[in-house]
């Protein structure tokens, strides 16, 4: 959770608040079930969205018919950090099921940062055409760049990155040649699937079995390599202290957020933005005092002032 935004919500079967969360009058206390999901809100830094934007308000979602009675168990929890995107939030009518859908509309700002680091496929190294290929590459560079004079060390430095593009660029080629088979294989067996409830034989049979065959094992290849990347990535953090630290400091920074606030017309503001305006503006007029500018009132003022001389002689 420390490098992704929690959203989740569902039928709790509990209130959030016995006074705002529930049409009956009688008295009510918390259930214990309600007070585990606060403390696990306020751990995590998540907010019951629709009670965030209607904090004294009531709406319901279900209507119990036993005891005669609205409630409202139903939510959506949100990150505090994305409360600047939400643009409403209102339960609709109870007509499809016993309970009311909650709709959230959220703003998702374009991203255009879509780098991601390289990493090595460790699985082209069973790959004899691969082998052969970067054997002839290492050879090939090393023949045209490897002169007197020049260092080991900028040798090296200078062909990670010349393989690196030859094999991003072996990589994509393998990978559109994977797909347009794979596409092929499916066209095939769709047509071998129409022609043999038509006419059924055994040699189209046979053929539909190869074909399906042909097709699970370049899949086979793909699920392999995901599942290498999966098993690296468990290998490298796994349960670690990383894991409990990154959780603590989520924890933290959750505590600190600062999800709204009034400026100086009392206006709340929940977009990060004009947060940090309101902070500019604040600090700005707090450290930029007037000054009257009148050089007879500085001087009286240390006129009076007694300082004390330190003796020399001592």
């Amino acid at each position: 959770m420390n490098t992704h935004h929690l959203i989740f919500g569902g039928d709790m079967n509990c209130v959030l608040s016995p006074t705002l969360d529930r049409s009956s009058s009688r008295a009510a206390s918390t259930s214990n079930s309600a007070l585990q999901l606060q403390l696990f809100l306020s751990s995590n830094g998540v907010v019951d969205i629709w009670r965030f934007l209607n904090p004294t308000s009531r709406s319901y979602s279900f209507f119990s018919p036993v005891h005669g009675t609205y409630s409202r168990i139903d939510y959506l929890f949100l990150d505090k950090r994305l409360l600047s995107l939400v643009r409403k939030c209102d339960y609709q009518a109870i007509v499809i099921s016993d309970h009311a859908p909650l709709l959230m509309t959220l703003h998702i700002p374009v991203s255009h940062n879509n780098y991601r680091p390289w990493r090595f496929n460790t699985s082209l190294l069973s790959d004899d055409s691969f082998t052969k290929f970067i054997s002839s590459e290492i050879s090939f560079f090393l023949k045209h760049n490897q002169t007197p004079g020049m260092s080991s060390s900028t040798v090296w430095e200078s062909m990670k990155a010349y393989l690196r593009g030859q094999i991003i660029s072996y990589s994509t080629q393998q990978r559109r040649h994977c797909n347009m088979k794979l596409e092929q294989l499916t066209n095939d067996i769709l047509q071998l699937d129409a022609a043999l409830a038509v006419t059924p034989s055994d040699d189209m049979f046979k053929l539909r079995l190869n074909l399906q065959t042909e097709f699970n094992l370049l899949s086979t290849r793909y699920v392999e390599n995901l599942l290498n990347k999966t098993q690296s990535k468990a290998y490298e953090y796994g349960e670690k202290a990383g894991k409990i630290l990154a959780h603590q400091l989520h924890q933290k920074t959750a505590n600190r957020t600062i999800t709204e606030i009034n400026d100086h017309l009392g206006t709340k503001h929940t977009d990060h933005s004009k947060i940090n305006s309101c902070f500019h503006q604040f600090y700005s007029n707090l450290y930029n005092t007037e000054s009257l500018g009148n050089q007879a009132l500085f001087e009286s003022f240390f006129q009076k002032i007694n300082v004390p001389v330190i003796d020399h002689r001592k």
